[in-house]
């Protein structure tokens, strides 16, 4: 499941000048060419957000902008940036194991493309950030996986894993 057209175009509305205030307070560029950088300078912008959240009230206390928006940029201070291995792709969602708390699931949405659309296989462990955005769990889509294939003994632990947290705990939709 990904997000609707419109959310879509919210959330990178709502995202990249965020994304670019961070960026901006390391490496000068104009947010026109900012919008046009690779995935490198956005994971370095991404980083420096979220190693210093508090950038966002600096932020909000610097640009005007409607409710709903400053709502959507509130949701990402509780954001949660771990290490995570995708175990699966449901109809509704992806399903993320934080490996920094092994005891929760995380159902994920896309933004404009399913994981498995993007991803070579599942399981798979990435770094990157999820949060909420108009009551779904999302992914920023700034990910980098780590080279690792699991084998068959690891993916049938994992796959255990995930049967009894499912069962015991359920799968968080909103964090």
């Amino acid at each position: 499941m990904i997000l609707t057209q419109d959310e879509g175009l919210s959330f990178f509305k709502m995202y990249l000048p965020l994304l670019h205030f961070a960026y901006s307070r390391k490496h000068y560029v104009n947010f026109n060419k900012f919008k046009s950088t690779g995935i490198r300078d956005k994971i370095v912008a991404q980083k420096i957000l979220f190693d210093k959240i508090q950038l966002i009230d600096e932020y909000l206390s610097k640009v005007k902008l409607n409710d709903k928006t400053v709502k959507d940029i509130f949701e990402i201070k509780k954001h949660r940036k771990s290490k995570f291995i995708i175990l699966k792709h449901l109809s509704q969602y992806s399903v993320f194991m934080d490996m920094n708390n092994r005891n929760k699931l995380y159902g994920v949405i896309g933004l404009t493309d399913e994981f498995f659309e993007i991803l070579p296989f599942f399981p798979i462990m990435i770094h990157g950030v999820i949060f909420n955005f108009r009551n779904k769990l999302v992914c920023d889509g700034l990910i980098t996986n780590e080279n690792i294939q699991f084998g068959p003994g690891i993916r049938k632990d994992l796959n255990r894993e995930y049967k009894e947290l499912k069962a015991k705990k359920g799968v968080s939709l909103i964090l």
